[in-house]
């Protein structure tokens, strides 16, 4: 059910796209590993007229077959390996007023607007309901 939070995963523009990957590779270093969720073959058309990007997405970007396709409806939180990596999240998690839904990563990923979404933090009250089986 979509309230009126809900805001659906857009896809990012080039500009902003750019900025973010190239944010991540300033402050990773030689060693980074790479983007943790590739981008769509969509955003790579829209990016190929941006040299910088486009060099930096050949270097960076992964491409693991687990996520060479769209996700249905082109949104990240329907594809195979957000459900792989969030299977064990309630359905009445996404619910709750602390996370809005699945496309709110920050709602527990810390910085992720920043490519770091391995930082993980419960939301306010939701680690409590997931202890008494939400």
């Amino acid at each position: 059910m979509r309230g009126p939070t809900h805001r659906p995963a857009r896809r990012l523009g080039c500009a902003l796209f750019a900025a973010l990957g190239l944010a991540h590779a300033a402050h990773a270093g030689d060693d980074a590993p790479g983007l943790c969720v590739p981008p769509l073959p969509a955003y790579k058309t829209e990016c190929a007229a941006c040299p910088a990007l486009s060099a930096w997405l050949a270097s960076n970007a992964r491409t693991g077959k687990k996520v060479r396709e769209e996700p249905p409806e082109d949104r990240i939180t329907r594809s195979a390996w957000f459900t792989h990596k969030h299977d064990e999240v309630p359905a009445a998690a996404w619910k709750r007023p602390a996370v809005k839904g699945a496309s709110n990563c920050a709602a527990c990923h810390a910085q992720a607007d920043r490519e770091d979404g391995h930082r993980f933090h419960w939301p306010t009250g939701l680690a409590e309901c997931l202890r008494h089986d939400l």
